[in-house]
């Protein structure tokens, strides 16, 4: 077993550089799920939980958030910000379809860059388990290589129901991080840091590519360069 030490940096839409969110108190850092389990919780001693909460990291939102959605007219009443600034947040989030049967909406805060030196690292974005009741929303989850495939980590939701608002205030949790090696048990050292020009470049780059070239993503996204994926057992 060993550690493996993963790189962050937090922002806003495409301001990787010049984001308040990255200085300390404006933005959260990502949180160790054990160390906010209080330890009289039933569960706490459970080496089952404690091997996975040791690997999972909670996201806080640094920002309110309050909107109504009005299904009939495909739109949405943002109460905190004026219209430049929720444009700029929303920006390419609308598509045709995201106020179907499942109102989805992407916003471009709070967004992170993860990456590592380690090969064959995958990162599990999830839903918080209270966010649905206590916000009413419930965020997209998915997956990737992250040593293959340096991207933008964004924050999507379904909104669980439509005819209530949205309701989020600044540090709750809105949903986790899971980081997985080839070893499971490996682990997981977070650490701060200002991200790489040249890294910049080719993160923006791969954000870009799905739309691009339709498929190529899927491809690069799951390669492994050395072994089968981890998880190779549920593509079967």
């Amino acid at each position: 077993m060993s550690n493996i030490k993963i790189y962050y940096h937090q922002y806003h839409s495409d301001k990787i550089s010049e984001s308040p969110f990255s200085l300390d108190g404006v933005g959260f850092k990502p949180e160790m799920v054990l160390n906010n389990t209080p330890k009289t919780s039933v569960y706490y001693d459970c080496p089952a939980w404690k091997h996975k909460a040791t690997r999972t990291f909670q996201i806080r939102s640094p920002i309110d958030l309050k909107l109504k959605v009005d299904k009939e007219r495909e739109k949405l009443q943002c109460v905190d910000w004026d219209l430049e600034l929720f444009s700029e947040l929303t920006q390419g989030t609308f598509v045709p379809g995201w106020c179907g049967d499942n109102v989805t909406i992407q916003f471009g805060i709070p967004q992170f860059l993860f990456w590592t030196n380690h090969k064959n690292v995958w990162i599990e974005i999830k839903p918080h388990a209270e966010s649905s009741i206590k916000n009413n929303i419930s965020v997209i989850p998915a997956w990737f290589n992250m040593s293959n495939w340096t991207r933008p980590v964004g924050f999507a939701f379904n909104v669980v129901k439509p005819l209530r608002p949205v309701n989020i205030k600044r540090g709750d949790v809105i949903y986790e991080v899971c980081f997985y090696s080839k070893n499971l048990n490996d682990g997981v050292i977070l650490e701060e840091k200002e991200f790489p020009k040249e890294l910049e470049k080719k993160a923006l780059r791969m954000s870009m590519v799905k739309n691009l070239v339709p498929g190529l993503s899927q491809r690069l996204i799951f390669k492994n360069k050395e072994s089968k994926c981890p998880f190779n057992f549920m593509w079967k």
